[in-house]
């Protein structure tokens, strides 16, 4: 591309659906991290990228839908675990599980 050619670089985010992209997201989503924050992020579409592409697409359409069930089982399990006692909790990973002293 040469100037005066008549041939200009893309420039901005990402409006073509992509396999990778849609991964990518779906990927950030099942993590826990939001659409806004993803859509912020360099090389990320925008949020209305998004939907349009969840209107055109039924196989993102599915990967979106499983990621965010696995949004809100991860939401769910958390909300669980801080609404226990704390001496019911699962304890994290490498954390050891005490027990409460008898207090004699």
């Amino acid at each position: 591309m040469a100037p005066g050619d008549g041939i200009t670089a893309k420039v901005g985010r990402p409006s073509k659906y992509t396999v990778a992209l849609g991964v990518e997201i779906c990927r950030r989503l099942a993590e826990g991290e939001g659409l806004r924050a993803i859509c912020t992020t360099k090389g990320m579409p925008s949020r209305n990228a998004v939907r349009r592409w969840l209107a055109e697409n039924s196989d993102f359409r599915t990967q979106y839908a499983m990621a965010r069930d696995f949004t809100v089982d991860s939401l769910a399990e958390e909300a669980l675990h801080w609404a226990r006692p704390r001496r019911l909790r699962t304890p994290t990973r490498g954390a050891s599980m005490s027990t409460p002293s008898s207090g004699t």
